[in-house]
């Protein structure tokens, strides 16, 4: 329903930089004996290229991401290249009857004394264009090197010995990136300094660790800092409630009173209404509105229980499901809140095979909960259920013991045909619902691409899971700006 797309902020510094060159080579060949230190224009352009390599690959130096990365220096330079060379023999083969034996320009070039003889070759103006094809092909593997152990002093002392051979030319011009590495270089360096894009060395190594190449690269210092943090995730699991309580009640709540997110004196107010996945939205649901907006939030939640008509749960083994529906139907219709933000996992019987969905006694029972809640409410957010794998495969909190080992953890993260089989009689039922006030949450759609469900962020190696099913803090945080855009929207369409 809402997706979030990142778009990078075009970099004015780095375009005046470009700008800056581009007039230093216009001048340079408009008079090259008045402007003769215009090809320091090309120098430019080298370094910016180095600090442009080392932002791209700063996190991105798997596999796949190089060949990306490669895949569109291919689109960039060597498609454009050839273009224009068959645009030029395309133009030239008509001109050249005008030119037989292409006499007019050797004339040119004999009798002309103003051209540098370096000059006189049609393709020498294309000389800076095969080193920086040399160092982007390059890039990958140096960007690799530079978080090997002794990768600093590696790159400082290749930049030391590029420059002696560049003073070695002589002024002369070489197509050569041995002699020329050191300005690439400088730009890498540059991007290390640049606090505004990395910060600290740690911060860095932490946003390169996406990948597992990259995992065993980590210090030990870093890789104990996301331990912890995973560790802390795990521990911050929130407490699911075993009756139904006002949330002004809850011990826990003390910690959203010390942030100011229930002390607003807004018009709104809001149900949360679920199992055990309620406990959690909570967090998320009231920050995403503000202090400014909520008049008063009311807890429904407890555990193992599924919000519909006398649904009992499995096994029968919390007993007063049906009971605590009732009672929270009953406080709704009492209420009358603005919203209702149902979350809750889809637990038996959501995943029992569907014979004919027209006579589902499950999809009956919910159509009818709708329908009821429709009554007493503006709006319906429907959450569809976290991903979780099934039971036989590994468990996302295991990542502090991975990493403890130096273990893979890619398998911690679930197969989206995996968990799309898992869901599809849960999603077919809902797919089914017919709502006029609902808005339905694809919270999959945020968390998974076309071949994996992201149980943990590939850049930080932090985990969003506190178990298998239940977000923590972490996968909370996550959370938050995209109910926050949906509440935006909410008050925009004037639904509350």
């Amino acid at each position: 329903m809402i997706d979030e797309i990142g778009k990078q902020n075009r970099r004015i510094d780095i375009e005046g930089l470009k700008t800056l060159a581009i007039i230093n080579l216009f001048l340079f060949h408009v008079n090259h004996k008045f402007f003769n230190n215009g090809l320091i224009g090309v120098d430019i352009f080298f370094v910016i290229s180095g600090y442009l390599a080392r932002m791209t690959l700063k996190d991105s130096l798997s596999i796949r991401s190089i060949k990306n990365y490669i895949i569109k220096r291919i689109k960039r330079f060597i498609l454009p290249y050839y273009f224009i060379f068959w645009l030029i023999i395309h133009i030239r083969l008509h001109s050249a009857k005008e030119s037989i034996g292409y006499l007019s320009f050797r004339e040119f070039t004999l009798t002309k004394n103003n051209i540098r003889n370096e000059c006189v070759s049609e393709f020498e103006h294309l000389w800076s264009l095969p080193i920086i094809l040399q160092f982007q092909f390059l890039a990958p593997f140096l960007m690799s090197l530079r978080l090997m152990k002794m990768g600093r002093l590696l790159f400082v002392f290749a930049a030391l010995f590029s420059f002696v051979l560049y003073v070695a030319q002589c002024g002369r011009i070489s197509r050569n990136l041995s002699e020329y590495l050191w300005q690439f270089l400088i730009g890498s360096f540059a991007y290390e300094l640049d606090g505004s894009n990395n910060g600290t060395e740690q911060a860095e190594q932490i946003n390169t660790a996406a990948r597992p190449v990259d995992r065993f690269l980590l210090n030990d210092t870093v890789l104990a800092e996301i331990i912890r943090i995973n560790e802390i995730n795990k521990l911050s699991k929130y407490p699911t409630i075993p009756e139904l309580k006002m949330i002004e009640d809850l011990p826990i709540i003390s910690k959203l009173k010390r942030f100011g997110f229930l002390q607003g004196s807004g018009n709104t107010t809001v149900v949360v209404f679920g199992n055990s996945l309620a406990m959690a939205a909570l967090y998320y649901i009231v920050p995403a509105f503000g202090l400014h907006r909520i008049r008063h939030i009311k807890l429904l939640s407890t555990p193992g229980c599924t919000p519909i008509y006398n649904v009992k749960s499995l096994n029968n083994r919390y007993r007063n499901c049906p009971q605590f529906f009732k009672i929270s139907m009953e406080i709704i219709q009492k209420m009358m809140p603005d919203i209702i933000f149902l979350n809750f996992m889809f637990i038996w019987p959501f995943h029992e095979p569907i014979k004919d969905i027209s006579k589902d006694v499950l999809q009956y029972k919910l159509q009818k909960t709708i329908n009821d809640m429709m009554k007493y409410t503006r709006r319906i957010v429907f959450s569809y259920d976290n991903p979780y794998a099934p039971n036989n495969f590994p468990n996302p909190e295991d990542i502090t013991t991975r990493l403890a080992k130096r273990l893979p953890i890619d398998d911690l993260n679930i197969p989206f045909e995996v968990f799309l089989n898992n869901s599809q009689n849960a999603y077919r039922r809902i797919g089914a619902l017919r709502c006029k006030k609902c808005e339905f949450v694809h919270v999959y759609r945020w968390l998974c691409d076309t071949k994996i469900c992201h149980t943990y962020d590939s850049k930080t190696l932090i985990t969003y899971y506190a178990d298998k099913v239940h977000f923590g803090i972490n996968g909370i945080k996550f959370m938050i700006p995209f109910y926050k855009k949906l509440v935006e929207e909410l008050y925009a369409k004037e639904y509350i």
